[in-house]
């Protein structure tokens, strides 16, 4: 298991919120990802999530599908910048993701949101995608 490094930079937090380690939160979600356990994977997720025009149920439908069909993934993060302000943040990285039948490199955009005393991926984006390999 690779761990990834990043920088955070926080704006304008109030004098009460704590600046966020989100270090922990990004290896726990890639490894996750990469076990393939969709249970603990939608845990990171909040109930709002929304992606691809799909709200979080449709597009977990969508990921169980895709991934029933892989033996294994593989995901690498790089370029990692974070950004930190009351109650939300926006992590931007570039994404290599390598499975049993499929690889591309993406830059990706989660914006997460406080919520319930954790943090919780509420929209995910790709800003530009490279196909390598494979089918979906």
């Amino acid at each position: 298991m690779s761990h990834v490094q990043y920088e955070l930079k926080a704006v304008n937090l109030s004098k009460k919120e704590k600046i966020y380690d989100f270090n922990g939160f990004l290896n726990e979600w890639k490894d996750i990802w990469e076990k393939i356990n969709m249970e603990r994977y939608a845990s990171f997720y909040s109930d709002d999530f929304y992606s691809s025009g799909m709200d979080k149920k449709q597009w977990l439908e969508s990921k169980s599908r895709i991934n029933a069909g892989k033996d294994w993934i593989k995901i690498g993060l790089s370029s990692i910048d974070i950004k930190q302000t009351d109650g939300k943040a926006v992590i931007t990285l570039t994404q290599n993701y390598q499975s049993s039948n499929y690889s591309d490199t993406s830059r990706k955009t989660l914006e997460l949101t406080y919520e319930n005393g954790k943090w919780l991926i509420h929209k995910e984006y790709l800003n530009t995608f490279t196909v390598h390999t494979g089918i979906r």
